[in-house]
């Protein structure tokens, strides 16, 4: 249903409802009059009938029939004359008012009150007189007549000038509809032109507003998405050379550790054979202790080598067997260092729990070069929807934490965010630093 015929419904409603309420009146006021119009018939009987007693009485047919005759037709009273069998013998005349035309029966019905005829007894017959309020029943109907007749013309104007008045101050307010239509089936470029009248204007003008608003906030959803696609499509290529380059790692360490180790050990048992033999070869008995040395040299270089490019004891040990290695290794060289492991952390994929030790890995040996710590402690704990790595150490605090041009720690920020992590840098106020990677679970 449109606003229009909704409006013009609405007026006419109104004007339903004021006739309607001029009818009721119009009925009780009528009503009211007839009440008042049977009392005073009702008065002018009792004084005709009063009249008739005292005079005609004992009188003959003719004479009472002739005073009745004279009498004529009495205010609103119907007279009738019968003889003692009931014969009519007189009967008033109609009212000539509005002759031959009478009030609906159940408009009548609804005026009408309860009439009661008033009887004088004579000697040769008997005289009744009863109330006829139809005249002013008719009055009324033709007043109500008269207003509902009144009401129709007005309704019918009112609903042919509104129509057309109405239709032209809600065009604007249709035209704002239409653009609403639009705007859901998904035309975002659709504006509104200067609207007529100030409410509908202000109302485009919002519209305007609001559509440029959308058309914003879509763009930007859009940019967002191709942003966000695009970041995890470099996530997920740089997640997937991550993997690569810790597969060539820990292939290139397991064939150091197996082709180069034992080509080394075997070189080693050669040098140290011929070594033996040429005790009375003093130059050539230099020449083997030096093989011996670099095959030993080389070969410890190489077990050092090792762990950096593949935690092998990940796979023997698990994560916190290789992070207790890690320290054990570090110790040769820092004895001046004391390290701390805490470890709550159920067996993870391979993926976490070696962006774990890498992150350990990388947060130790820059705390190590740089920092002079005399503790280091780490703590891995494990909750029911997130894994907390935490590395802290007692050394020199750094004077920023800026990551720029910092490839070690570029790559444990990127780690963190293959995980879905998030890595986070403190400068506690004793000094040192705190690391701490938080792991959501998934």
């Amino acid at each position: 249903m449109s606003l229009r015929l909704k409006a013009n419904l609405f007026f006419a409603a109104l004007i339903i409802i004021f006739v309607s309420i001029m009818m009721a009146r119009e009925i009780n006021n009528t009503r009211r009059s007839v009440w008042e119009e049977i009392e005073a018939a009702n008065r002018v009987a009792a004084q005709v009938l009063g009249q008739v007693a005292v005079i005609y009485r004992h009188s003959n047919d003719k004479q009472v029939v002739s005073f009745l005759e004279k009498l004529g037709r009495v205010r609103a009273n119907e007279i009738e004359y019968r003889d003692q069998q009931q014969n009519l013998i007189y009967q008033s005349p109609p009212s000539p008012y509005k002759k031959d035309r009478f009030a609906p029966q159940f408009y009548a019905d609804l005026i009408m009150p309860k009439v009661t005829p008033k009887t004088i007894v004579l000697d040769d017959g008997v005289i009744t007189v009863t109330p006829d309020p139809s005249r002013a029943i008719l009055d009324g109907w033709d007043e109500l007549s008269e207003l509902a007749m009144s009401g129709l013309f007005a309704l019918l104007i009112t609903n042919i000038v509104g129509f057309f008045f109405i239709g032209r101050w809600l065009r604007p307010f249709e035209t704002i509809r239409e653009a609403i239509q639009a705007l859901e089936k998904g035309n975002h470029q659709i504006r509104l032109d200067n609207l007529h009248g100030k409410e509908a204007s202000s109302i485009g003008n919002a519209f305007n507003k609001m559509v440029g608003s959308v058309n914003e906030t879509i763009i930007a959803k859009e940019e967002k998405a191709k942003a966000e696609a695009l970041l995890s499509s470099q996530k997920q290529f740089a997640h997937q050379l991550q993997t690569h380059i810790e597969n060539e790692r820990k292939d290139l360490a397991r064939e150091l550790h197996d082709e180069l180790g034992q080509s080394l050990t075997a070189i080693r048992a050669i040098a140290s054979s011929i070594d033996k033999q040429a005790k009375d070869h003093p130059q050539l008995h230099q020449s083997t202790q030096l093989l011996v040395q670099a095959a030993g040299e080389t070969y410890d270089g190489m077990l050092r080598l090792i762990p950096k490019l593949r935690p092998i004891a990940i796979d023997q040990l698990g994560l916190e067997g290789a992070l207790l290695d890690m320290f054990n290794r570090l110790k040769m060289t820092n004895s001046n260092v004391q390290f701390n492991l805490n470890v709550n952390f159920s067996k993870k994929t391979e993926d976490v729990q070696l962006a774990i030790y890498r992150i350990a890995q990388e947060a130790i040996n820059n705390a190590i070069k740089h920092a002079a710590p005399r503790t280091i402690n780490v703590n891995l704990n494990e909750t029911s929807d997130l894994i907390q790595l935490t590395i802290e150490n007692d050394g020199k605090s750094p004077s920023q934490l800026s990551n720029s041009g910092h490839f070690g720690i570029e790559g444990m920020q990127e780690r963190a965010h293959f995980l879905g992590g998030e890595l986070s840098f403190d400068i506690p106020s004793t000094g040192g630093l705190i690391v701490q990677l938080t792991i959501p679970k998934s």
